[in-house]
Protein backbone atom coordinates (compact mmCIF):
# COMPACT_ATOMS: atom_id res chain seq x y z
CA UNK A 1 0.00 0.00 0.00
CA UNK A 2 1.76 3.15 -0.92
CA UNK A 3 1.30 6.59 1.09
CA UNK A 4 0.37 9.05 -1.24
CA UNK A 5 0.88 12.36 1.46
CA UNK A 6 4.01 13.34 3.40
CA UNK A 7 3.32 13.07 7.23
CA UNK A 8 3.54 16.43 8.63
CA UNK A 9 3.87 17.28 12.38
CA UNK A 10 1.83 20.18 13.54
CA UNK A 11 3.52 22.88 15.44
CA UNK A 12 0.81 24.15 17.18
CA UNK A 13 0.13 21.48 18.96
CA UNK A 14 4.03 20.98 20.21
CA UNK A 15 2.75 23.70 22.98
CA UNK A 16 0.22 21.63 24.67
CA UNK A 17 2.06 18.05 24.51
CA UNK A 18 0.91 16.46 21.57
CA UNK A 19 2.01 16.17 18.59
CA UNK A 20 0.21 15.50 15.31
CA UNK A 21 0.42 13.51 12.32
CA UNK A 22 -1.84 13.00 8.67
CA UNK A 23 -1.71 10.34 6.65
CA UNK A 24 -3.55 9.62 3.20
CA UNK A 25 -4.22 6.42 2.11
CA UNK A 26 -7.40 7.64 0.37
CA UNK A 27 -6.54 5.25 -2.73
CA UNK A 28 -6.01 2.15 -0.78
CA UNK A 29 -8.05 -0.79 -1.96
CA UNK A 30 -6.99 -3.13 0.31
CA UNK A 31 -7.31 -3.12 4.42
CA UNK A 32 -4.51 -0.90 6.33
CA UNK A 33 -2.39 -2.99 8.58
CA UNK A 34 -1.04 -1.40 11.64
CA UNK A 35 1.88 -2.78 13.57
CA UNK A 36 2.74 -1.23 16.87
CA UNK A 37 5.88 -2.16 18.27
CA UNK A 38 8.00 -1.00 21.24
CA UNK A 39 9.93 -1.48 24.78
CA UNK A 40 12.97 -2.82 22.38
CA UNK A 41 15.80 -1.41 24.59
CA UNK A 42 18.26 -1.43 21.67
CA UNK A 43 19.68 -5.16 22.69
CA UNK A 44 21.10 -6.93 19.34
CA UNK A 45 18.81 -10.08 20.39
CA UNK A 46 15.18 -7.73 20.24
CA UNK A 47 16.39 -5.67 17.20
CA UNK A 48 17.16 -8.92 15.33
CA UNK A 49 13.70 -10.21 16.41
CA UNK A 50 11.97 -6.99 15.28
CA UNK A 51 13.92 -6.70 12.30
CA UNK A 52 12.10 -10.17 10.83
CA UNK A 53 8.46 -8.48 12.26
CA UNK A 54 9.47 -5.34 10.78
CA UNK A 55 10.12 -7.42 6.88
CA UNK A 56 6.49 -8.70 7.40
CA UNK A 57 5.01 -5.36 8.22
CA UNK A 58 6.95 -4.03 4.85
CA UNK A 59 6.37 -6.94 2.45
CA UNK A 60 2.67 -6.67 2.76
CA UNK A 61 2.50 -3.05 2.98
CA UNK A 62 1.45 -2.07 6.40
CA UNK A 63 1.92 1.07 8.66
CA UNK A 64 4.66 0.64 11.53
CA UNK A 65 3.78 2.90 15.36
CA UNK A 66 7.00 2.81 17.31
CA UNK A 67 5.35 3.17 20.89
CA UNK A 68 8.93 4.29 23.18
CA UNK A 69 11.95 2.55 24.81
CA UNK A 70 13.39 1.58 21.44
CA UNK A 71 17.08 2.09 23.53
CA UNK A 72 17.82 1.63 27.13
CA UNK A 73 19.48 4.40 27.32
CA UNK A 74 21.74 4.01 30.54
CA UNK A 75 23.61 6.67 32.06
CA UNK A 76 26.05 7.08 34.65
CA UNK A 77 23.37 7.33 37.51
CA UNK A 78 21.27 4.21 36.05
CA UNK A 79 21.42 1.12 38.37
CA UNK A 80 21.94 -0.60 35.43
CA UNK A 81 25.11 1.40 34.29
CA UNK A 82 26.21 -0.48 30.59
CA UNK A 83 25.12 -3.93 31.91
CA UNK A 84 27.10 -6.63 29.81
CA UNK A 85 30.11 -3.68 28.60
CA UNK A 86 27.47 -2.64 26.10
CA UNK A 87 27.19 1.29 25.72
CA UNK A 88 24.29 3.45 25.03
CA UNK A 89 25.85 3.79 21.65
CA UNK A 90 25.66 0.52 20.13
CA UNK A 91 21.97 0.56 20.80
CA UNK A 92 21.56 3.94 19.31
CA UNK A 93 23.44 2.00 16.21
CA UNK A 94 21.09 -0.85 15.85
CA UNK A 95 17.93 1.44 16.06
CA UNK A 96 19.46 4.00 13.67
CA UNK A 97 20.11 1.22 11.06
CA UNK A 98 16.23 -0.05 11.45
CA UNK A 99 15.21 3.28 11.13
CA UNK A 100 17.12 3.70 7.42
CA UNK A 101 16.16 -0.04 6.15
CA UNK A 102 11.94 0.54 7.17
CA UNK A 103 11.53 4.37 7.56
CA UNK A 104 8.91 4.65 4.75
CA UNK A 105 6.99 2.33 6.60
CA UNK A 106 7.24 4.38 10.00
CA UNK A 107 4.42 6.53 10.61
CA UNK A 108 5.72 7.81 13.86
CA UNK A 109 7.93 7.50 17.22
CA UNK A 110 7.42 8.40 20.55
CA UNK A 111 9.32 8.57 23.68
CA UNK A 112 9.16 6.36 26.38
CA UNK A 113 10.36 6.73 30.22
CA UNK A 114 13.94 4.99 29.41
CA UNK A 115 14.25 7.57 26.32
CA UNK A 116 14.34 10.60 28.59
CA UNK A 117 16.86 9.23 30.70
CA UNK A 118 19.59 11.43 28.73
CA UNK A 119 17.22 14.58 28.13
CA UNK A 120 16.32 14.94 31.80
CA UNK A 121 19.96 14.61 32.54
CA UNK A 122 21.88 16.77 29.61
CA UNK A 123 18.95 17.84 28.26
CA UNK A 124 19.94 16.17 24.50
CA UNK A 125 17.54 13.76 23.11
CA UNK A 126 18.91 11.02 21.38
CA UNK A 127 15.66 8.85 19.60
CA UNK A 128 14.77 12.75 18.71
CA UNK A 129 18.00 13.12 17.11
CA UNK A 130 17.51 9.83 14.89
CA UNK A 131 14.19 10.99 13.91
CA UNK A 132 15.23 14.23 12.39
CA UNK A 133 17.87 12.13 10.66
CA UNK A 134 15.58 10.00 8.87
CA UNK A 135 12.76 12.12 8.59
CA UNK A 136 10.34 10.28 10.91
CA UNK A 137 7.55 12.49 12.69
CA UNK A 138 8.63 11.87 16.63
CA UNK A 139 7.01 13.18 19.91
CA UNK A 140 8.67 12.77 23.22
CA UNK A 141 5.37 11.83 24.62
CA UNK A 142 2.35 11.21 22.79
CA UNK A 143 0.76 11.28 19.40
CA UNK A 144 -1.99 11.34 17.56
CA UNK A 145 -2.35 10.25 14.08
CA UNK A 146 -5.25 10.65 11.78
CA UNK A 147 -5.36 7.97 8.92
CA UNK A 148 -7.89 8.65 5.76
CA UNK A 149 -8.30 5.19 3.65
CA UNK A 150 -10.03 3.92 0.94
CA UNK A 151 -13.73 5.06 0.53
CA UNK A 152 -17.11 4.49 2.78
CA UNK A 153 -19.49 2.62 1.35
CA UNK A 154 -22.06 4.78 -0.65
CA UNK A 155 -25.02 5.49 1.43
CA UNK A 156 -28.20 5.75 -1.08
CA UNK A 157 -29.63 9.71 -0.38
CA UNK A 158 -25.50 10.72 -0.44
CA UNK A 159 -23.34 10.06 -3.99
CA UNK A 160 -19.78 11.76 -2.16
CA UNK A 161 -17.31 9.20 -1.73
CA UNK A 162 -15.56 10.08 1.67
CA UNK A 163 -12.27 8.47 3.30
CA UNK A 164 -12.33 6.45 5.87
CA UNK A 165 -11.06 8.78 8.89
CA UNK A 166 -9.15 6.47 11.95
CA UNK A 167 -7.83 8.13 14.59
CA UNK A 168 -4.73 6.41 16.97
CA UNK A 169 -3.47 7.97 20.00
CA UNK A 170 0.03 6.84 21.09
CA UNK A 171 1.87 7.30 24.05
CA UNK A 172 4.19 4.63 25.91
CA UNK A 173 2.66 4.82 29.28
CA UNK A 174 4.62 4.53 32.44
CA UNK A 175 4.09 1.59 35.28
CA UNK A 176 1.18 -0.57 35.78
CA UNK A 177 -1.63 -0.07 38.64
CA UNK A 178 -1.40 -3.62 40.00
CA UNK A 179 1.48 -2.69 42.78
CA UNK A 180 0.03 -0.88 45.87
CA UNK A 181 0.91 2.62 45.44
CA UNK A 182 1.39 2.54 41.60
CA UNK A 183 -2.64 3.39 41.04
CA UNK A 184 -1.60 6.93 40.74
CA UNK A 185 0.48 6.22 37.54
CA UNK A 186 -2.72 4.94 35.71
CA UNK A 187 -4.46 8.13 36.87
CA UNK A 188 -1.96 10.01 35.19
CA UNK A 189 -2.32 8.10 32.14
CA UNK A 190 -5.80 8.32 31.81
CA UNK A 191 -5.86 12.01 32.28
CA UNK A 192 -3.01 11.93 29.65
CA UNK A 193 -5.22 10.47 26.89
CA UNK A 194 -8.59 12.23 27.77
CA UNK A 195 -6.70 15.69 27.58
CA UNK A 196 -5.33 14.59 24.24
CA UNK A 197 -8.83 13.70 23.35
CA UNK A 198 -10.52 17.35 24.21
CA UNK A 199 -7.70 18.69 22.31
CA UNK A 200 -8.66 16.81 19.01
CA UNK A 201 -12.28 16.91 19.63
CA UNK A 202 -11.52 21.12 19.65
CA UNK A 203 -9.86 20.56 16.97
CA UNK A 204 -13.11 19.79 15.12
CA UNK A 205 -15.04 22.20 17.05
CA UNK A 206 -16.30 19.63 19.33
CA UNK A 207 -15.74 18.90 23.15
CA UNK A 208 -16.52 16.52 25.97
CA UNK A 209 -20.17 17.20 26.44
CA UNK A 210 -20.48 15.82 22.58
CA UNK A 211 -18.92 12.69 23.40
CA UNK A 212 -21.30 12.44 26.83
CA UNK A 213 -24.34 12.80 24.33
CA UNK A 214 -23.10 9.90 22.36
CA UNK A 215 -22.82 7.89 25.29
CA UNK A 216 -26.55 8.44 26.34
CA UNK A 217 -27.76 7.80 22.71
CA UNK A 218 -25.93 4.74 23.02
CA UNK A 219 -27.51 2.97 26.22
CA UNK A 220 -29.09 -0.04 26.35
CA UNK A 221 -27.79 -0.81 22.63
CA UNK A 222 -25.10 -3.57 21.81
CA UNK A 223 -22.12 -2.73 20.18
CA UNK A 224 -22.95 -4.77 17.54
CA UNK A 225 -26.70 -3.46 17.04
CA UNK A 226 -24.99 0.45 17.29
CA UNK A 227 -22.19 -0.34 14.43
CA UNK A 228 -24.57 -1.62 11.94
CA UNK A 229 -26.69 1.14 12.54
CA UNK A 230 -23.61 3.52 11.82
CA UNK A 231 -22.63 1.69 8.37
CA UNK A 232 -26.21 2.47 7.13
CA UNK A 233 -26.55 5.97 8.43
CA UNK A 234 -23.06 7.19 8.90
CA UNK A 235 -23.91 11.09 8.92
CA UNK A 236 -26.83 10.55 11.63
CA UNK A 237 -29.70 11.94 8.90
CA UNK A 238 -32.79 10.92 9.87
Amino acid sequence: MQDHSRAVNCKSFDDIGIGLVSKDFKGATSPLRLCGMGDIHGSARAVKLVRKELKKVQECGGRVIMTGDLIDNRTKHSISFYHGGEAPMSEIDRIGELFEEFKDNIDTVVGGNHCHRTWKETGEDPLRRLCMTHKIPYHPDAMTIIYRVGKQKCVPHNKAQHPNIYTVFVSHGSRSGRKEGNKLHVVWESTDVIFHVMVLLAHYGLSIDDVLQEIRRREGVSGIDEKKARAVNPTGAK
